[in-house]
């Protein structure tokens, strides 16, 4: 940047040492967070409570299915990174306490730095003992595949392996019973030849309280029993 603040190449020297300052600060706090996450995450699985991580990309209502299952008032936005660090509170499930995770949306192509800021985050979806996937059935069923395609590669990458996996198709109260249909038969299609794991695809409505009773139900048993299909 030659000729920023005036200094030719000196003011280009300056800016890129700040900018190294900045990255080793921000590199430097990461780790501090993720040592601190991984010590509370110990801590609750010394006390034998089961995690679930409640998954997805941005906006498909997944602060607000987190709201309903543990009675918490967490802001509820359409803007990206309305939840910027999990947050985690306990609920009792069945009468089994479950500690449930709300982790910040995928986006798309989202660059280098950035996932790093956010690995985190996407631990707390590693170390639980299973994860709720919201997809928003509103969108259009290519669009629905493709972000279940892009967040079951996110998994993968980070390491969410040989666990099961609910996918809640989330705002059925906006879309028609034909249209619901078929998007619960292209998404069952695509996670029998993607998932080689346990899985299973309920449909909800997290505003409405549509089928919370029965994803409660399918955590519990998933947690009871992780290797079998129900």
């Amino acid at each position: 940047l030659p000729g920023f603040l005036s200094s030719g190449g000196y003011a280009t020297d300056a800016y890129y040492y700040n900018m190294r300052r900045r990255y080793a600060k921000i590199k430097k706090e990461l780790i501090k967070l993720r040592e601190r996450r991984r010590l509370e995450r110990i801590k609750r699985s010394s006390r034998g409570y089961p995690q679930v991580a409640i998954s997805g990309y941005t906006n498909a209502g997944k602060t607000t299915l987190f709201n309903v299952l543990t009675n918490e008032s967490k802001p509820v936005g359409q803007g990206m990174f309305t939840t910027i660090s999990p947050k985690v509170k306990g609920a009792l499930i069945n009468g089994r306490k479950v500690m449930f995770v709300d982790t910040v949306g995928f986006i798309r192509k989202v660059p280098a730095d950035v996932i790093e800021a956010f690995y985190a985050t996407l631990e707390e979806i590693v170390e639980s003992n299973l994860s709720v996937m919201l997809l928003d059935s509103t969108e259009h069923p290519n669009i629905v595949i493709d972000k279940l395609k892009s967040s079951l590669e996110v998994m993968t990458k980070i390491g969410y392996l040989g666990k099961p996996l609910i996918v809640a198709l989330n705002k059925i109260d906006a879309i028609a019973n034909d249209e619901l249909t078929s998007k619960l038969e292209i998404v069952k299609e695509f996670l029998s030849n993607n998932y080689r794991w346990e899985w299973r695809v309920i449909p909800i409505s997290a505003l409405k309280l549509i089928n919370i009773d029965l994803l409660k139900e399918v955590i519990s048993k998933y947690l009871e029993h992780p290797t079998n299909s129900y």
